[in-house]
């Protein structure tokens, strides 16, 4: 019902949150959604004040509110969390023993944790940083150890999923920055990253069928 230049920053977050709580009211992301209903938002909204502008008043463009926007519908913060409980649960398995590998993956962790609510050129700058990690030592450090298929499995789905989410979102601000313009806006570029089949993904497929 709200104009763009009438909308909060919060506001789209506070949305997304009242979604999470009510699609996942019985489990731990439900919970966690309404807690920062409660911490986070409540006291914004209970201190904002309305002031509703005109809508012909030229104003800036807010790449962040834009960002923020899409971010929240291609469940991106969700698909950080999902990827860093996959690694933490490989990490915790004691499947790994090597001292240099286990430092990699708590490093890619604190790379995701310090990314998910970051802005859209340090989440984009993280994704590919972890997709290259992934692509240049990750597949074939957890390809070698086949204990630990399920958690691999898990990943790798979050991991496309994350692909996927990326590029949407970025395709989803391009069009926007396009319809907001009146003249032709030159396109950010975004190039997907490669994310690399494991070695030993034919047998997992194969297990999967079965």
């Amino acid at each position: 019902m709200l104009h763009p230049q009438d909308r909060p920053t919060w506001l789209t977050q506070l949305h997304g949150s009242l979604q999470t709580a009510t699609s996942n009211h019985g489990d731990s992301n439900g919970i966690e959604s309404l807690q920062r209903i409660a911490n986070d938002y409540q006291g914004l909204l209970n201190r904002h004040k309305w002031l509703l502008t005109d809508v012909n008043t030229t104003d800036g463009f807010d790449f962040d509110a834009l960002y923020t926007k899409y971010k929240t519908e291609n469940r991106i913060p969700e698909l950080f969390d999902e990827i860093i409980s996959a690694l933490n649960e490989i990490v915790e398995s004691g499947a790994i023993d090597s001292v240099r590998a286990l430092d990699e993956l708590r490093k890619i962790i604190a790379t995701l944790q310090n990314a998910k609510n970051g802005s859209y050129f340090a989440t984009r700058n993280s994704w590919f940083f972890v997709a290259t990690w992934f692509k240049n030592t990750g597949w074939e450090l957890l390809g070698d150890i086949p204990v630990l298929g399920a958690a691999v499995r898990g990943l790798r789905k979050s991991l496309e999923d994350m692909n996927d989410g990326m590029q949407h979102l970025h395709d989803q601000i391009q069009e926007e920055l396009q319809s907001k313009l009146s003249t032709d806006f030159p396109r950010l570029d975004y190039t997907a990253p490669t994310l690399p089949r494991l070695e030993y993904q034919t047998q997992i497929e194969s297990e999967e069928k079965t």
